[in-house]
């Protein structure tokens, strides 16, 4: 096809899911993250400033491409609005919220091979060289601005088919996000029913800080307000452009330095980094901060940020984005919570495994490492944030068999009913560590953010 009808891309293939064991799901849908040729090698010239947000195109198709592999893999993408003519082209839809009527794309793979070195740029600028790792004092110092001797319970929003919990105060008031996630378009049927749910909302003097376990869509796309996928009028390419949420920027975001090459992260995690990045040097009371790699965990009071590590076994790209992340525990009252992102237990510090009252299920409650799972203290409480019928094998019938065999009580935030305090249909859930928080303030109603059951 001409120029004009059709663009190239550099672009990450991969399918939708795995678990945190490593298993490949085989039936999960393919997303298709690219960055226009052009915009790439731009940048190798040195005509294109680095810290200059990447072009995006995030898509997903319901069917692989021919040859598609079970690991994500570079290649290089042609992209059109119209089929193309020998009919090797495969349907494809944004990935993000968009407009209503958004027109398909159709993608075809090409059979040159991918330039590699412009994937070494992409890695390059996600790694943010010029944003050191951040000192030890400075996360600490954001975490105990909002929780310090205020941590009463830990609260697991009902996102769909997605992850997001908080640190919560004992009037149920968000002091720390623990991933800030929402369902991509195409588990659009697993998008919370609560009209009111508004986690954002100001409760104190601080905007609650963020502690990303890894760069998946389903973990920080909340940010996202909306990105359809439309022609730029300047470069000819179809772009997704993202807008993203002020409130969400505008606080602090704890990760670990991205690693594009090593995990194969496509480019719109690269524009989100970037775009956090121009945040924290506009706004003084927000910060990107890179986790010191040297440090196993930093602890403020109740409050432990993991490291996860899962020394060299089955490291495919996709098992280490998931488990060379960040987990957190929290402790009070005899009780002790572990959240474990997408980690597999093995990945993550035998220290932090002991003695646990309650967990939120790694991956959604996807298959994890058969015997790994650690016992509860007591009767212990097991939560799942999940939307069943997104992904055949989430939850996993040998997770919840071992969990219950073990002694956890598991349950799902897809478990939606109405709300009798701010009368919504949703399926948060809690684990308590000193008590059952209850606001008194209404804010918490007002946001649909209730969380006693």
């Amino acid at each position: 096809m001409d120029g004009e009808s059709s663009r190239k891309y550099l672009a990450l293939i991969e399918r939708a899911c795995d678990a945190p064991d490593g298993s490949i799901d085989r039936e999960s849908r393919v997303v298709i993250d690219a960055v226009p040729l052009d915009d790439v090698r731009s940048r190798l010239g040195g005509s294109a400033r680095p810290e200059d947000p990447i072009g995006v195109l995030a898509l997903t198709s319901e069917v692989p491409f021919s040859g598609q592999e079970e690991e994500p893999r570079w290649v290089e993408i042609e992209v059109s609005s119209s089929e193309m003519p020998d009919g090797n082209a495969v349907q494809t839809n944004s990935a993000f919220r968009g407009e209503e009527g958004d027109a398909p794309l159709f993608v075809r793979v090409s059979n040159e091979s991918p330039n590699l070195g412009l994937v070494e740029v992409l890695d390059e600028i996600a790694r943010m060289p010029d944003i050191p790792d951040a000192p030890e004092d400075a996360i600490s110092s954001v975490l105990r601005r909002t929780t310090r001797g205020r941590v009463a319970a830990v609260a697991v929003y009902d996102v769909g088919q997605a992850s997001m919990a908080a640190l919560v105060d004992k009037n149920e008031h968000p002091l720390a996000f623990f991933d800030l996630g929402w369902p991509v378009q195409f588990n659009s049927k697993s998008y919370p029913v609560n009209g009111r749910f508004s986690p954002l909302i100001p409760f104190g003097a601080y905007p609650a800080p963020v502690v990303l376990s890894h760069l998946d869509w389903d973990h920080w796309g909340y940010a996202i307000k909306s990105g359809s996928a439309k022609k730029d009028k300047t470069s000819g390419a179809w772009l997704t452009q993202p807008v993203y949420k002020p409130d969400a920027l505008h606080r602090a975001w704890l990760m670990r330095r991205p690693q594009v090459a090593k995990h194969k992260l496509g480019p719109s995690h690269v524009h989100f980094v970037q775009t956090l990045a121009a945040t924290s040097k506009c706004a003084g009371d927000c910060a990107l901060l890179f986790w010191p790699e040297p440090l196993s965990a930093i602890t403020v009071d109740s409050v432990s940020i993991i490291r996860n590590d899962p020394g060299g076994y089955k490291a495919t790209p996709a098992f280490l984005r998931n488990n060379e992340s960040l987990s957190l525990r929290v402790k009070g009252a005899g009780a002790s919570v572990l959240l474990c992102g997408d980690a597999d237990y093995p990945s993550i510090p035998a220290r932090f495994l002991r003695r646990l009252t309650g967990v939120v299920a790694p991956h959604h409650g996807g298959k994890t490492t058969s015997g790994a799972m650690p016992e509860p203290i007591g009767h212990g409480r097991m939560i799942a944030s999940t939307f069943k019928g997104c992904y055949p094998s989430i939850p996993s019938p040998a997770v919840l068999s071992e969990a219950t065999s073990k002694g956890w009580r598991v349950s799902y935030t897809d478990d939606r009913g109405s709300c009798s305090r701010c009368s919504e249909n949703h399926g948060n859930r809690l684990i308590k560590l000193r008590e059952v928080p209850v606001c008194g303030c209404g804010g918490v109603e007002e946001g649909g953010l209730c969380v006693s059951r």
